[in-house]
């Protein structure tokens, strides 16, 4: 079906379906309530509004639409709770509610359904709030669950292990707590983990050592303490791992020095102590690795950067290190920036490496 006139939009004279079925009026400027005759197209199967400036609540007429399959409206000013009428369409796969302005506890009715044939659902930037209920074995089509950025409460429930299609979960920026399920390690697909910037602690679960299928690990900016699981090693898939901005007070761990596929390390500003690991001297695949303002001390291990030809950031600033700056850093050909705070260093700086201090910025704080 095309509709070349649509009547029930009193503000839309002209709409445009293309495909069969869809309804695409996103990047527009249209604004005003969403009509409730929108409940009346049977034939919806997709329904793309995002980027304009529709406003008021998600009427209740849209759950009608029993074929549609897509909602897509990020980036408008939606309010009011989230209608618990999207967990009980039958068609829905995709509900894209981003950054609006969506208020209020996730309806219960939405994260207990076990038939939903849900696969995205993304509400994130809005200002949820509540505890995170996921009802067992709910949503078992559900591979990505984005609510980051609102305000969510409480603990991580252990049934997030139930979401076993799940391949990106992304939790940050809320006000979660409490210790992480052992659970997480039954989620097979898993791809993106973020659980930063909440209010986490104690121990990071050794189970998430299981999950091998992880490219992207963020767990910076909690309360986590002890140590750094030494298992995390075995996730040879993992390109990006954020720990910074946590309280592990321990050593790093040298089993991180396997992670063939690493681009990104970051264990900034965590508490960290003792002496960087020789196995941190050759990441194959490294860009940036940052381990400024912990308490590390001893030298940098001679053969830093002679493994790492992509190397182009080294952050080592506000520690405690000692000795001389390894020569090896000069086959670090992408390397652009390296600061190391003057503090850490305690005996005369040699410059021995030959290579031309233009390409090179060894920048002292």
């Amino acid at each position: 079906m095309y509709w070349t006139q649509a009547t029930c939009f009193d503000f839309l004279p002209i709409v445009y379906c293309v495909p069969k079925g869809t309804l695409n009026l996103g990047k527009n400027g249209f604004f005003g309530p969403l009509p409730t005759e929108i409940g009346q197209l049977n034939n919806l199967t997709a329904i793309f509004i995002h980027e304009n400036g529709f406003t008021g609540t998600i009427p209740t007429e849209l759950g009608e639409l029993s074929q549609l399959r897509e909602f897509v409206a990020f980036l408008n000013f939606f309010a009011g709770n989230l209608p618990a009428f999207f967990g009980d369409m039958p068609a829905l796969q995709r509900l894209d509610l981003n950054d609006n302005l969506l208020n209020g506890e996730l309806p219960l009715a939405l994260f207990e359904s076990t038939t939903s044939p849900l696969t995205h659902l993304l509400l994130a930037r809005n200002d949820f709030t509540g505890n995170l209920q996921i009802g067992s074995l709910a949503l078992p089509n559900l591979q990505e669950l984005d609510i980051r950025e609102n305000r969510l409460l409480g603990a991580l429930p252990s049934t997030i292990g139930d979401l076993t299609s799940l391949t990106r979960l992304s939790l940050g920026e809320n006000e979660l707590s409490g210790n992480l399920p052992a659970t997480l390690a039954l989620l097979p697909n898993i791809e993106v983990l973020d659980l930063s910037q909440n209010f986490f602690f104690g121990p990071i679960p050794q189970e998430i050592g299981a999950l091998i299928t992880l490219r992207e690990l963020y767990l910076q900016l909690n309360l986590f303490s002890e140590a750094i699981p030494g298992i995390f090693g075995f996730l040879q898939n993992l390109e990006i791992l954020r720990l910074d901005g946590n309280g592990f007070s321990a050593a790093l761990p040298s089993e991180l020095g396997q992670l063939a596929s690493l681009q990104l390390l970051n264990v900034s500003s965590a508490s960290v102590t003792g002496a960087i690991p020789e196995e941190y001297a050759s990441f194959p695949s490294l860009e940036v690795i940052d381990l400024s303002r912990n308490q590390l001390v001893g030298n940098i291990p001679s053969t830093t950067g002679s493994g790492s030809p992509a190397l182009r950031e080294m952050l080592l600033y506000n520690n405690k290190l000692a000795g001389v700056i390894p020569a090896s850093l000069g086959s670090s050909t992408a390397l652009r920036k390296s600061y190391c705070s003057e503090k850490d260093f305690y005996l005369l700086w040699l410059l021995t490496v030959n290579f031309s201090i233009e390409r090179r910025h060894f920048t002292f704080g």
